[in-house]
């Protein structure tokens, strides 16, 4: 139907055409759209941020710029404040307004700071916060550390903030002139040392400020920025350059621990960074004036920590840095004070160093007083500085650095390279500082040198710590360099001459390198006779120095021993003389030292009432039992002690418990004293042995160290003394260790053969031995026969698990020699020697060796000079022409060796002969005619060494009757 519309309808079909749609791309599509908006949103929002950013960063430049304008008037009238005497009566300007304005500033300095901005801001800032306060000169007391506590409180956020700033600015920075490094390492100095802290006191900063600064460095990666800087300092060679190492050195290596300080990691990239180099030439030029005004306290740190640092680099430096390092390592060690590090030992019980002995002998002195500084033996150094400092001495470490020196030009004569004379001053100062700063490692040191060797052919060994190896011993090369010194010659010529030498020649500047070469070639070689034999001191090809040169070193060495002794007022020298000039009478040559000795005795006599031999009134009075003269001596004698000087009244009691007949004038006493030494030093009564030379010692063993023991070696220690006392000669022989123990000295290897021969060979096949020592199985112990049993001792602690090696050989060799010299009868040489000192003066026989001490205890072994006998024989009721006397002279001359000693021992109770002569009786030897009776014996009275002769008028009779009465040994009662 038409309706009057042109255009068609649209055909709608109701029943529901359905559409296909893929679901997966749907998906896509609205994650599509998702995506795209976020990236709307975001670029939105960046630039948001970058606008953002933009107009903070231009706002804070903006101000930091004001800041710094503001800082920077503020700074100036700081400074100028400072500069104007702050605190003082006429300041207007109190420190707490100092202070707070210091504050202000430093905290505005942490906003604004820019390395590359504020490089001169950041030295004025270091110039202000170490301004100190007026009227104190300490470069501690700064205006910051000057508050009350109420105002302390911010400081120790604001200087831990500052601490790795500076620190980090030194690393940044590229160039640092001396004027501009200077303030800001010592701010770093006084911010990181102890006395800061010390200075505080109680204040609150004492307490907060170190932790806090020490978790800030630690925080901040500072060791590894201090690490960049020091790198940068190598290449720069410039003056600049020069004066920031000299900061470091002063102000940065003294730090106390400074690789304790570290971690692990730090300290290795710390350590690959450090210029050692550069520093060891520095410390070694004399250029760097630095480290002489550093105080001392700071010396030792500073060596500590360039030992820890150069340790393990010695084998692998050049000729060059090497030698740097031995220049420097002998200056700093000398600049230490002696007993700053350790002090010479005190001998405890099990030591067994060298001068253990020498101190006994004065403890015994009357009068003598101990030291106030001898009681204790360590200084107040951190022990782990000690750790760090011990290294110097360390066996690989002197062998390293010894071996890194290079020989100078090859003699074409010897074809032998040696060293120059700089080098050899410089390990000769460098050796002495060592054993003086480190006495109880002396012996370990000079043993570690003895085999090392200089030579032509260097050979490096791989293991480190062997250093390089040569071929002349370095005694020999040090010696040879002392004989082309100028002094030598000057000694020699005035030992030539016989001339006096001036004390001058020990002052002079000119000699004190080559009186220190002197000084260490001693003490080497006397470090090598203590394990040197007799064989090898007389064989020129195991001695490192020829017997010519021993000789006329030990001249050298006697004389100039004797000029510093001599004139140690005039030297200043603080020697220990036993308070008695009269102790250099063992100095002195060509002088009767047995009428010296006699002469102290007889003055002695004088001060000491009742000590005459003739003095009417006995002192002490014993009945003797012939068979038991040591047990009643010791019962009723050794109680008086020192009172034994005096006259002591013996009566002896026969078999029967008689009294024997006789008045003891003095002469029953000495019968008593030679009986007591028969019976005392027989092997069989326990307390002596005998050596394979039949020569008496003490019983090493543990029965004779006991209480009761001890006593008895005291009291035969007062009987000796008594006979010294009294000139009285004892039939003994005593072995010479034994006697230098008496003496106060020290027994070494050459001493043993006397008391084990075996042992002896033993060591020294083990002192040359060149194969596999595993293959001894030695260790540091010592067994000692006990009963029939075996002890094992440990010679050092923990000995047993010490094997013996060929590096402690020499060690293990002078430990088992002084075990077996020394300790072994340590007690009983003490208990001896303190009995012998309650009659004797210990330093009147100091002027004796222990062979001249024998001489005056036993006499000398020579034979008896009848002309001598018969030009000190005095006579009554007989002229020299009587047919008696003839009779008698004429049977003498024909009497053996033997008979003439009992004769001299039936007049006078000894069978040697005085040790001045027969002229030294008193009374005279006498010969007195007894009667006509010829069937009488002839007697004698010992006590008044006179032989009561009869008038025998037939010379056989006499000789009968005179051979029948010396060989009876009977006593008063022979008559």
């Amino acid at each position: 139907m038409f309706d009057g519309s042109f255009k068609s309808r649209r055909t709608i079909n109701l029943g529901g055409n359905k559409q296909q749609i893929d679901k997966q791309k749907l998906l896509r599509q609205a994650q599509e759209e998702r995506r795209i908006r976020e990236a709307e949103r975001k670029q939105q929002k960046a630039a948001e941020n970058i606008q953002a950013w933009y107009r903070g960063r231009t706002v804070a430049i903006k101000v930091r710029q004001d800041l710094r304008a503001s800082w920077d008037q503020n700074i100036s009238a700081l400074l100028q404040s400072t500069q104007a005497s702050p605190a003082s009566p006429s300041s207007s300007v109190s420190i707490e307004q100092l202070s707070q304005g210091i504050e202000s500033v430093t905290q505005k300095f942490l906003i604004f700071y820019r390395s590359q901005h504020d490089h001169q801001r950041l030295v004025q800032l270091c110039t202000l916060l170490q301004s100190p306060v007026s009227g104190t000169k300490s470069r501690f007391a700064t205006i910051p550390f000057q508050l009350p506590q109420c105002r302390q409180s911010g400081w120790d956020v604001l200087l831990a903030r500052l601490l790795p700033v500076l620190v980090r600015h030194l690393s940044d920075y590229p160039t640092w002139p001396e004027n501009d490094s200077a303030p800001v390492l010592t701010l770093l100095d006084i911010l990181t040392i102890q006395e800061t802290f010390q200075v505080l006191g109680d204040s609150s900063l004492s307490s907060k400020l170190p932790v806090t600064l020490s978790r800030a460095m630690s925080g901040s990666g500072a060791i590894e920025y201090l690490a960049r800087f020091l790198s940068r300092i190598v290449g720069d060679q410039s003056q600049e350059g020069s004066s920031t190492l000299d900061q470091l050195i002063v102000h940065i290596l003294p730090v106390p621990l400074l690789p304790n300080r570290m971690s692990i990691e730090s300290l290795t990239t710390f350590t690959s960074r450090l210029p050692l180099e550069s520093i060891l030439q520095r410390l070694s030029s004399t250029s760097c004036s630095s480290i002489v005004s550093l105080p001392l306290f700071r010396i030792t740190p500073l060596v500590a920590n360039i030992l820890a640092f150069c340790y393990q680099r010695v084998s692998r430096m050049s000729p060059a840095v090497s030698s740097a390092y031995l220049r420097a390592l002998t200056i700093l060690l000398g600049m230490i004070p002696q007993d700053s590090i350790e002090r010479a030992p005190k001998r405890a019980a099990n030591d067994d160093e060298d001068m253990d002995d020498i101190e006994w002998r004065s403890e015994e002195l009357p009068g003598a007083t101990q030291s106030p500084t001898s009681s204790s033996n360590s200084t107040n150094l951190d022990p782990r500085i000690l750790k760090w400092l011990s290294l110097a001495h360390d066996s690989n470490h002197l062998n390293d650095i010894l071996g890194s020196i290079e020989p100078s030009s090859t003699p074409s004569d010897t074809q032998q390279e040696v060293l120059s004379t700089e080098s050899v001053g410089q390990i000769t100062q460098l050796l002495l500082n060592l054993i003086t700063l480190f006495p109880s490692h002396k012996i370990n040191i000079l043993s570690n040198l003895m085999y090392f060797r200089f030579g032509g052919k260097v050979k490096q060994v791989s293991n480190p710590g062997s250093g390089k190896f040569f071929g002349i011993s370095i005694i020999k090369i040090f010696l040879d360099a002392f004989m082309g010194t100028a002094l030598y010659g000057q000694l020699l010529r005035s030992m030539e001459k016989d001339k006096q030498l001036s004390v001058q020649l020990v002052l002079d500047p000119a000699h004190e390198k080559s009186w220190s070469l002197l000084a260490f070639v001693s003490e080497l070689y006397c470090q090598i006779l203590v394990t040197m034999g007799d064989d090898e001191f007389h064989d020129e090809s195991r001695n490192p120095i020829s017997l010519s040169s021993v000789i006329t070193l030990s001249s050298i060495v006697r004389d100039v021993s004797f000029l510093l002794w001599w004139n140690d007022n005039a030297l200043d020298m603080e020697l220990n003389l036993g308070g008695s000039k009269n102790l250099k009478v063992g100095y002195l040559r060509d002088i009767d030292r047995v009428a010296i000795f006699r002469e102290f005795v007889e003055s002695d006599r004088e001060r000491t009432p009742g000590s005459s031999t003739f003095h009417p009134h006995a002192i002490g009075q014993a009945r003797i039992r012939r068979g038991a003269v040591f047990e009643d001596g010791y019962d009723q004698l050794n109680n008086l002690g020192s009172r034994l000087k005096g006259r002591i009244a013996i009566s002896f009691i026969d078999q029967y418990g008689m009294p024997e007949a006789g008045i003891d004038g003095g002469g029953v006493f000495k019968e008593f004293l030679t009986c007591l030494a028969h019976q005392a030093f027989d092997t069989n009564y326990g307390l002596f042995m005998n050596t394979t030379d039949q020569l008496l010692y003490p019983n090493p063993h543990s029965y004779a160290k006991q209480s009761a023991q001890l006593k008895h070696y005291e009291f035969l220690g007062r009987i000796l003394g008594k006979a010294l006392y009294e000139g009285i000669l004892i039939d003994a022989a005593f072995a010479g260790f034994f006697l230098a123990k008496c003496l106060g000295q020290v027994n070494y290897l050459d001493d043993l053969p006397s008391l084990d021969p075996e042992l002896y060979r033993g060591l020294m096949h083990l002192k040359n031995y060149d194969g596999n020592f595993e293959d001894l199985s030695l260790d540091f112990t010592v067994a000692d026969e006990e009963m029939g049993q075996s002890i094992s001792r440990n010679l050092v602690p923990n000995g047993n698990n010490i094997q013996v090696t060929r590096e402690n050989r020499i060690r293990y060799i002078y430990l088992m020699a002084h075990y077996r010299l020394n300790t072994q009868i340590d007690q009983q040489c003490r208990a001896f020697f303190h009995g012998l000192s309650d009659l004797i003066d210990p330093r009147w026989l100091w002027m004796f060796n222990q062979q001249e001490l024998q001489v005056m205890l036993g006499g000398a072994q020579t034979p008896i000079s009848l002309k001598d006998l018969e030009e000190n024989v005095v006579y009554s009721n007989f002229q020299r022409t009587d047919p008696t006397i003839e009779y008698f002279w004429s049977v003498v001359q024909e009497m053996g060796e033997e008979d003439r000693r009992l004769l001299i021992k039936f007049i006078t109770s000894c069978a040697r002969p005085p040790l001045l002569g027969f002229g030294e009786l008193n009374p005279k030897l006498c010969i007195r005619n007894a009667g006509q009776e010829e069937d009488r014996l002839p007697t004698s009275s010992t006590c008044m060494n006179l032989l009561k002769l009869p008038a025998f008028t037939s010379r056989q009779r006499l000789k009968e009757k005179l051979l029948y009465a010396i060989h009876s040994e009977a006593g008063f009662d022979l008559s």
